[in-house]
């Protein structure tokens, strides 16, 4: 399921609520040349990583023979690319714009060290990021969540301690 389907679907659940019937059906107007059989399968995949265990982080991916990269280093945020992320973080219509400040492509690697393109604003790729498998959304949010989880705990024991 790619992150455009993944927002169309979850912006219907959202309108319809769990009728699964009319979300399809809904799916269906949207997209004329769509089949019933794949919508379902829209359907069945977008449920389908709301149960999904927590994936590994992916940290590196290829789509349309172009290696994109995660910000390498998030210490070294520069002002627009964490303003930007803050933006985002929280719009679940702008998931696509937020993947264009996570992920650019790799200008140069050296084992598991690699370099990505200068941040010039989200609008450069999130076009392209709409197109990119969901389970990397999936697989970075949930690196996330479990690092504010990790810190959250961290910070709450330092604070007992004393």
């Amino acid at each position: 399921m790619t992150i455009k389907e993944y927002m169309t679907v979850r912006g219907l659940f959202e309108v319809y609520g769990e009728d699964s019937k009319k979300v399809t059906t809904e799916l269906l107007k949207l997209n004329k040349h769509l089949e019933l059989k794949e919508a379902n399968k829209i359907l069945l995949g977008y449920l389908d990583g709301l149960n999904a265990k927590k994936e590994s982080l992916t940290q590196l991916f290829t789509y349309n023979g172009v290696e994109y990269g995660l910000i390498p280093d998030f210490e070294r945020l520069i002002t627009n690319e964490y303003l930007d992320i803050e933006l985002y973080e929280n719009d679940l219509s702008n998931i696509h714009r937020l993947m264009a400040v996570l992920y650019r492509p790799v200008t140069s690697s050296y084992g598991k060290l690699y370099e990505i393109e200068k941040y010039e604003g989200s609008k450069k790729y999130s076009d392209v990021m709409l197109d990119v498998n969901v389970s990397v959304y999936h697989s970075v949010m949930s690196f996330f969540l479990t690092l504010n989880e990790i810190l959250l705990k961290d910070i709450h024991e330092s604070m007992t301690k004393t």
